[in-house]
């Protein structure tokens, strides 16, 4: 048994190399299904299932985008929500943004809000997360409202990150919606 594993490693070593030499490596199932559940729940109607469009069955162009934020070698990937076209996901505090960033366990959910802006971003040698957010989220309210967030391996999560000079920070915008 141990040899076949053996075997096995060594005639999938090629074509892990192969793949990781190609480029950007395909999202994982599971974040593309819930891109899409998310679309296509916008259309459902419970009074109502068969007054919706077409199911969407593939995500649309940029929406999932593999991202490098914990330097790890393995992929990290953003959920960039108004790439998917739909209203229902932007407000006047921007757009859905999803954050999911490799751990030696797997992928966790890092950062999960409306952000105008969104962007990361190299500064002082680590990639950041910059965004302008709503201007509730400052004091005194400023409309040019901003926050940045870079990963923190050892506490395994976003944490508040120093905004661009010249820009009012964000006070309380936290980077998971069930964070308080």
């Amino acid at each position: 048994m141990k040899r076949m594993a053996v075997l096995l490693a060594l005639v999938a070593m090629p074509a892990v190399a192969a793949a990781q030499e190609a480029g950007p490596a395909a999202p994982p199932e599971g974040i593309v299904w819930m891109a899409l559940r998310d679309i296509n729940e916008i259309y459902f109607d419970a009074d109502d299932p068969t007054d919706r469009p077409p199911l969407v069955t593939a995500a649309p162009q940029g929406m999932i985008r593999q991202v490098d934020i914990s330097r790890d070698g393995r992929p990290d990937w953003l959920v960039d929500y108004e790439a998917a076209g739909q209203g229902a996901f932007c407000g006047t505090g921007g757009c859905l943004e999803r954050l999911y960033v490799s751990t030696p366990d797997g992928l966790m959910r890092a950062f999960d809000q409306q952000a105008m802006d969104f962007q990361i971003v190299e500064r002082d040698g680590e990639p950041r997360l910059d965004m302008m957010v709503h201007h509730l989220f400052c004091e005194p309210e400023t409309w040019d409202c901003r926050a940045a967030f870079r990963w923190d391996a050892a506490a395994r999560k976003m944490v508040p990150a120093a905004v661009a000079e010249g820009f009012a920070a964000a006070v309380s915008f936290p980077p998971l919606e069930s964070e308080e």
